[in-house]
């Protein structure tokens, strides 16, 4: 038997906010370690414990967390894993407010019928072996959250026929009872929700999955720009990509994609919202942006919005479309406008649509160079070209940049 002198903790947390305190509790106990997000995780663990945890973590980062559990045990290890359902005290909300996961949710996710489950109360609690954590897939995702939502639906309702049965057959019981039942009732409708609002983020991963993949077919072809006919704009590497300098301010210049980077819908689905709710400016600006290093990111300088419609409400982001004004004004020859594909043949692209304008039709440069509206941005793929403004004095010039390679060759 185990005692306590041969057990060590050890802490992992993706939260900056939280490292201070666990790295005093672990300095606390004498030994153990804090690893954090970037930290390479030896594969030496026995047990790994995920206690009251899941529910805090984005279900995009899911598939990433238990990838990295799974690196991190013995063959033989184990994790252990459970929730307390219903959860009666506040939560972490993040995106997709907190998904709890039930037996039948936890089942589904191990996509195991035989692991040891255990119910004690509210404790839902499953024992899973290293072979049974899995790789997973949006698809997989998407079933657990229905039967999540399906579950949540019928115990919200479950709960409102106990409340109402006591009310007809325990009436000096109604205060104590109504208070318990109304507040699990509320917790499942909130679960329910949460569901359906998971299922749309997973909507979302896909349409930012079937873009990255289309960004990587291009990078491994070479799309063709058509140089001998372009106007003479000056060109620039930043990162990892090349850029056309299409207008230099006083204080930033205007960078555009000197290629289309990916083909994708504008949006999912039909919708009613506006340009700021669609899934491509959330991909320009979430995972496009992210690829930047801490340096480029600083150097990236806001766009701003305001909306008549909205009080006048400022709206700032990092990575935009050039809406068709822009394109007058920087590139007036409609040649300039053309930008070919894998195959060679010109490629329409992606205007940013007005503020005050709803998904239904988004503006777009044709083949020729000419503005159109495309009816279907729901299901037509078009060309992404990001543009972004840059601080002017973190553009080197080609004596410093001239400067700068000698030196690097000297010290070579």
């Amino acid at each position: 038997m185990l005692s306590e002198a041969d057990v060590e903790y050890n802490a992992f947390e993706y939260d900056k906010e939280n490292h201070a305190g666990l790295e005093e509790k672990i300095n606390n106990q004498g030994k153990g370690t804090l690893y954090k997000e970037d930290d390479i995780i030896p594969q030496e663990f026995d047990a790994v414990l995920l206690i009251n945890t899941l529910h805090e973590i984005p279900i995009e980062s899911w598939a990433k967390t238990f990838l990295k559990i799974k690196n991190m045990l013995k063959n033989d290890g184990h994790l252990f894993f459970c929730e307390t359902v219903p959860l009666i005290t506040g939560e972490f909300i993040n995106n997709t407010g907190f998904l709890v996961l039930g037996l039948d949710e936890q089942n589904l996710l191990f996509n195991v019928e035989n692991i040891p489950l255990g119910e004690k109360g509210k404790l839902n609690f499953s024992d899973v072996q290293r072979d049974n954590i899995p790789k997973l897939s949006l698809e997989q995702l998407k079933e657990v959250l229905e039967k999540l939502r399906s579950n949540s639906f019928d115990k919200r309702k479950d709960e409102i026929q106990k409340r109402e049965d006591e009310l007809r057959t325990a009436k000096n019981e109604f205060r104590v009872s109504r208070k318990g039942n109304a507040r699990n009732a509320a917790y499942y409708a909130v679960q329910n929700l949460n569901a359906q609002k998971g299922l749309e983020m997973l909507k979302m991963l896909k349409f930012f999955e079937s873009i990255n993949i289309d960004v990587a077919e291009n990078k491994a072809i070479n799309p063709v720009f058509n140089e001998e006919e372009r106007g003479d704009f000056k060109e620039y590497e930043f990162g990892g990509m090349e850029w056309l300098i299409v207008n230099e301010e006083k204080e930033e210049v205007v960078l555009l994609s000197k290629y289309i980077i990916a083909h994708s819908q504008f949006h999912s689905e039909i919708v009613e919202e506006f340009y700021f709710d669609s899934f491509l400016y959330k991909y320009l600006n979430e995972i496009f942006y992210n690829q930047f290093c801490d340096n480029d990111k600083e150097a990236i300088q806001d766009r701003e919005d305001r909306s008549e419609n909205k009080n006048e409400k400022k709206f700032t982001y990092n990575i935009f479309l050039l809406r068709k004004k822009e394109v007058d004004d920087y590139l007036k020859n409609p040649i300039d406008r053309i930008v070919k594909g894998k195959d060679g043949t010109p490629v329409s692209w992606w205007l940013e649509p007005d503020f005050d304008k709803t998904l239904k039709e988004i503006p777009y440069v044709s083949e020729t160079g000419d503005f159109k509206f495309e009816a279907h941005p729901e299901t037509n793929k078009l060309g992404i070209r990001p543009a972004l403004y840059l601080k002017k004095s973190s553009i080197l010039t080609e004596k410093e940049d001239e400067f700068l390679n000698e030196r690097e060759l000297l010290v070579k």
